[in-house]
């Protein structure tokens, strides 16, 4: 299977998830500690010509990499 670029057309909206990420998961690793928040992206890309609504789960150091990239490869 091949990646795919997918180029940022629209970013709907962006939030912070990073409290609902943790408690998912400390359920099975009650040790574990955040250090880069964690986003929930809404976005409209463009893959091959074909625009898709996506809503992606990206830590923070990530989203600011595909951001300045504009596309993320699934």
């Amino acid at each position: 299977m091949n990646l795919l670029e997918h180029y940022i057309k629209e970013v709907i909206s962006v939030k912070d998830v990073t409290k609902e990420w943790k408690k998912c998961m400390q359920e099975e690793d009650p040790n574990f500690i955040e250090t880069d928040p964690m986003l929930e992206i809404k976005i409209l890309v463009n893959c091959m010509g074909v625009e898709e609504y996506h809503i992606l789960w990206y830590h923070k150091s990530e989203w600011d990499k595909i951001q300045e990239q504009g596309y993320y490869m699934v």
